[in-house]
């Protein structure tokens, strides 16, 4: 015998079936409506979150939104693990300096020492040939090998002129050695922070990419739950756009003015940062404004972002009139790539194409929505690319000021 509460849930059921439906049936449901020509694949009396839930492995014409944007979620979460495991920790020596330091002192000592080349020519060759060969397994075999080498040219008592390789040698293995403060970020010994670059312009990043995902999946999944539910929401991913904005260009004006002298570094952080941040901020409050959710304002939400964005864009203008943005020319690339991504993803979603051309065809996949999904994934894919390469640039700049 069924309880009150299966019984209750069954009438329900019976009343209130879960549909897939047209356009033309949606009736008391007429918050879903958002696109004219979407013709099927809405859902009808999903206003449980259980039912919702369950409506994720369903198809209609939210699920492509939903997946694209929480495989873009997936995505950032792996590049997340990829960037703390893998990119160069803040404030470590470079390793590809320790060598190059270590190439130019050996060649110096052996032009010091060309009388005796014959007699240590073999020692050095034998050792350049097997430290570089361990160049690319750096670690505890690096470690070994400079020993070995500190250790053969000790016992070379012959002349004293090894004597200032040898020192070069002790003075290498000391800084090798010394782990105590790696893993600090803001370590002000001179000789390691030249190249050891903070990434946390790049977590701001990916961090503000996986909230903007997040946010538009959750809001495609659970925009059939209600009236209520469907423009808070709509808000919320609009709010996350806006937060995807901001976070976007923290890696994009940090590593390329780091150079600056202090004063002006600082100037310049100071007001690209919260400019941007500032706008980004009202976006962000006008996005919960009711009437900013009508299909009417579709024009002005896309053209909102489209300025945000070229607000951003505004440094890296600035970047291209100064001595050093040549050095920066390949995150230029990815960067001009993910505004072109922007551009066109944006214009395809305002203009309604396809659909607009094949009403009910592009129901449940390639319609404009669909697509702009995609190329916001993209662009967030090129950004951090550009990320990467802007953070080794800088990585690999030498300015003392």
């Amino acid at each position: 015998m069924e309880t009150e509460q299966e019984h209750k849930i069954s009438q329900e059921k019976k009343e209130n079936p879960l549909k897939i439906c047209s356009w033309h049936e949606l009736n008391e449901h007429e918050f879903i409506k958002d696109n004219e020509y979407i013709h099927h694949g809405y859902r009808m009396n999903f206003n449980s979150s259980r039912k919702i839930l369950n409506s994720l492995f369903m198809i209609h014409n939210e699920t492509a939104n939903v997946w694209s944007h929480l495989l873009g979620v997936f995505i950032f979460f792996c590049l997340l693990g990829y960037t703390i495991a893998w990119l160069g920790i803040p404030g470590k020596v470079s390793e590809m300096h320790i060598i190059e330091d270590l190439k130019e002192t050996i060649i110096s000592s052996v032009n010091d020492l060309a009388h005796n080349a014959a007699r240590y020519e073999s020692i050095i060759e034998s050792q350049m040939i097997e430290l570089y060969q361990d160049a690319y397994y750096l670690g505890h075999k690096f470690e070994e090998r400079i020993f070995s080498m500190y250790n053969r040219l000790s016992s070379a008592n012959e002349t004293n002129q090894f004597k200032p390789l040898v020192k070069k040698l002790e003075n290498i293995i000391a800084k090798i050695d010394s782990h105590d403060y790696d893993w600090i970020d803001l370590y002000n010994d001179r000789y390691k922070t030249i190249n050891g670059v903070s990434r946390w312009p790049i977590f701001v990043f990916i961090a503000s990419a996986m909230i903007c995902l997040m946010c538009s999946s959750i809001f495609h999944l659970f925009n059939a739950h209600s009236s209520q539910m469907n423009r808070n929401l709509s808000s919320l991913d609009y709010a996350g756009t806006s937060i995807l904005v901001a976070g976007s260009f923290y890696p994009t004006i940090y590593y390329p003015f780091y150079c600056y002298p202090c004063i002006f570094y600082v100037a310049y952080i100071f007001l690209y940062l919260s400019g941007i941040s500032v706008a980004s901020a009202i976006t962000f409050v006008i996005s919960f404004i009711p009437s900013f959710q009508d299909p009417s304002m579709r024009w002005f939400r896309g053209m909102l972002f489209v300025v945000l964005s070229f607000l951003g864009f505004v440094p890296l203008i600035h970047l291209y009139f100064l001595p050093q943005s040549n050095m920066f020319a390949n995150g230029m690339i990815y960067f001009a790539l993910t505004g072109i991504s922007y551009l066109t993803g944006v214009a395809i979603y305002i203009s309604r194409v396809p659909e607009r051309f094949y009403p009910g065809k592009f129901d449940f996949i390639g319609s404009s929505h669909n697509i702009w999904h995609l190329f916001v994934l993209s662009a967030t894919l090129f950004h951090y690319l550009g990320s990467l390469d802007v953070y080794h640039t800088r990585q690999s700049l030498t300015c003392f000021s």
